[in-house]
């Protein structure tokens, strides 16, 4: 029995261990669209997603085509000019707190959502 519960509390200390040690960050390229927080794919107008962050303290935002996640994109100030467009954004994504820090935000081929 001793033998049993040292086992199962080895195993969960090796599993906590992985969990601790796994990077939350991923650097790379993705393409989407610079749309809001409130909004987010639901309406990707560019002068509606300005006016939900400069009058309705919503944040800048990237919806990416492939897995259709939003993330929230810093610095804001970069994000701005692009809202509403498709881009191409590098940076590093934050899956602990789903943001994309951009390095470079690059106008792309409009590409439909559906």
């Amino acid at each position: 029995m001793n033998r049993r519960l040292l086992f199962i509390a080895f195993i969960l200390l090796i599993g906590a261990r992985m969990v601790i040690a796994s990077p939350t960050t991923k650097e790379g390229t993705w393409t989407g669209i610079v749309t809001d927080t409130i909004t987010a794919a639901a309406d990707t107008e560019p002068a509606r997603v300005t006016e939900n962050v400069r009058e309705h303290g919503a944040l800048y935002a990237f919806l990416e085509y492939k897995t259709q996640r939003v993330y929230v994109l810093k610095p804001q100030n970069v994000a701005a000019p692009f809202a509403g467009r498709a881009v191409t954004v590098r940076g590093t994504i934050d899956s602990a707190t789903i943001t994309i820090n951009a390095t470079s935000i690059t106008a792309a081929p409009a590409k439909t959502l559906r």
